[in-house]
């Protein structure tokens, strides 16, 4: 007997012709439908199934948002709008919109996208929802959602005031504001020094042997002053006599004990932003200043996907101005889901590296430190 069969057609053109005809096919052979039937398809209309999701990586000055929309066969894009005062209903006047917008395709099924937001005010709720355009029109998500912002981060501080000049820098001295949780000598020199100081009378004097080693401070989650960071900003001064011979990561960040992004030290005095996979996504174009004091400051956002990482330069005589020499950084590659280690140094072995002086040193930081 006859017995009836069906397929689904997805990816079509809108507002277009088709003809199709049935075929069966056995070890028999091969037949065609006596007659060809034809239907059009429906004109493409503006985006559906427009969603607001929980928003991400929710940090004391940062978030991600997520949405997601369907294209309904025209080329969509997705963005967020948000404040601080409730809009009752998604609309596409309220707050903010968030740019650039994300490019969601001409399909017909619901595709997700997100937006990294920094720049927000600590302990605040924000409201939130997603809206897609194309064409054909603009639509808001039915649902508005919110988030408060974590307290700003009491920071880390370390400016080497109290130790003693030629000592070695150990885990929980009084030498620094905030103690450090651990040190690694790791056969290399590390300790107080007055040869070079960035301001007052002491700094930290780093450098490795012909055998090579991997001296750093570090602080954990203790020292940080938070469990488990994961939008905040740091600050290092750094003086340099000579070019590294080999490149080191003097500013490693870490969760759940693996890397999750760096500043990396280059042999010509240019900083390299590292994400979690130890990828470079990005250099700054100005090389610190040899024989003076040079200021590094840097904003990590950590997101498995979709992190950040910003490095401005002030370098030499602007060690304590107000306007960068250099600004980089990068957005979209993974920096880990939070911050739970930070260590400063030589944070890749190597022989004869340095001497290098440190100074001035602050973490997880609200905002960016500035001068000291």
């Amino acid at each position: 007997s006859s017995t009836p069969y069906s397929f689904g057609l997805t990816g079509l053109s809108p507002s277009t012709q088709y003809f199709f005809c049935a075929i069966a096919n056995n070890s028999n052979g091969t037949t065609p439908a006596s007659n060809v039937l034809n239907f059009t398809t429906g004109a493409a209309g503006p985006p559906t199934q427009v969603t607001t999701s929980a928003a991400t990586s929710v940090g004391s000055a940062g978030a991600t948002l997520n949405g997601s929309a369907n294209p309904s066969g025209s080329s969509t894009t997705g963005y967020f709008r948000y404040a601080t005062t409730d809009p009752g209903t998604c609309n596409d006047t309220f707050g903010t919109a968030t740019t650039p917008a994300s490019a969601l395709g001409a399909g017909s099924s619901s595709t997700p996208y997100s937006f990294g937001l920094t720049g927000l005010s600590p302990s605040t709720q924000y409201f939130f929802c997603a809206i897609a355009n194309n064409s054909n029109g603009t639509t808001p998500a039915s649902n508005v959602l919110n988030f408060t912002t974590g307290a700003a981060g009491s920071g880390a501080t370390a400016n080497f005031e109290a130790g003693t000049n030629g000592a070695t820098i150990a885990a929980t001295d009084p030498g620094s504001a905030t103690a450090w949780d651990s040190v690694s000598t790791s056969s290399s020199t590390l300790v107080y020094d007055n040869t070079h100081v960035a301001h007052g009378s002491l700094a930290a004097e780093l450098a490795t042997p012909a055998a090579g080693g991997s001296p750093y401070l570090r602080w954990t989650s203790t020292g940080l002053g938070s469990t488990t960071p994961s939008d905040w900003y740091g600050r290092v001064y750094i003086y340099l006599s000579a070019n590294l011979p080999a490149p080191s990561r003097i500013v490693l960040i870490r969760s759940g004990g693996a890397s999750v992004a760096a500043l990396r030290l280059g042999t010509s005095g240019t900083i390299d932003l590292l994400d979690a996979g130890g990828v470079k996504r990005a250099t700054t174009n100005v090389p610190l200043t040899l024989n003076a004091w040079n200021r590094i400051e840097w904003h990590v956002v950590n997101n498995a996907t979709t992190g950040s990482l910003e490095c401005k330069l002030f370098v030499g005589a602007n060690s304590d101005g107000t306007v960068a020499d250099d600004s980089v950084n990068f957005a979209g590659f993974p920096t880990g889901s939070n911050t739970d280690d930070v260590r400063f140094g030589f944070n890749t072995s190597g022989a004869n590296l340095g001497p290098m002086w440190l100074d001035d040193i602050v973490a997880n930081a609200g905002a960016y430190p500035g001068h000291a």
